[in-house]
């Protein structure tokens, strides 16, 4: 197996990035690779497997997700097929709240699609009731509103 990243530089928004990692596992691939991305300035990263010499733009299963205000946060399944199983509605509903406060009417959707969620309470709200998306799926979410906006037109690797 084979893992590679793919980033969205903030120099270079529209471009979707692709590197292979060093690391003999997948910890230490994510260690290696997040001490690089600390001092590039940027906006999202996913880690993939994949089978050698399958590692194309998007190929492979996504094992972990970047964002540069909580790391690298592993994920148990790869949340593609949940994302792509959602309404246009939904995903955008999602990205605009970044996966909280989320009305009723999405939250069968979310699950049906094999996401999870969780009951949460706004104390700023004065105790008003929502969902939220469970961590690291609010993650995911985050690094999609890049992702989606990306292109692999002019990318870059290593």
């Amino acid at each position: 197996m084979a893992l590679h990243v793919e980033y969205v530089d903030a120099e270079l928004p529209a471009n979707l990035h692709r590197q292979g990692t060093h690391g003999a596992t997948l910890d230490a691939a994510l260690d290696s690779t997040e001490r690089a991305l600390e001092h590039q300035d940027i906006l999202a990263a996913w880690m993939l497997e994949a089978e050698s010499g399958n590692t194309g733009f998007g190929k492979g299963r996504m094992v972990a997700v970047y964002t540069p205000t909580r790391g690298w946060q592993k994920l148990q399944t790869d949340p593609r097929p949940w994302w792509e199983a959602l309404s246009a509605e939904t995903r955008q509903h999602l990205l605009e709240r970044l996966g909280l406060n989320i009305p009723g009417k999405y939250v069968s959707e979310i699950l049906s699609a094999g996401g999870q969620v969780i009951r949460a309470y706004f104390v700023q709200s004065e105790g008003a009731e929502a969902w939220a998306i469970t961590h690291p799926l609010r993650d995911f979410v985050e690094s999609m509103q890049y992702r989606d906006h990306s292109s692999t037109e002019g990318t870059k690797g290593g």
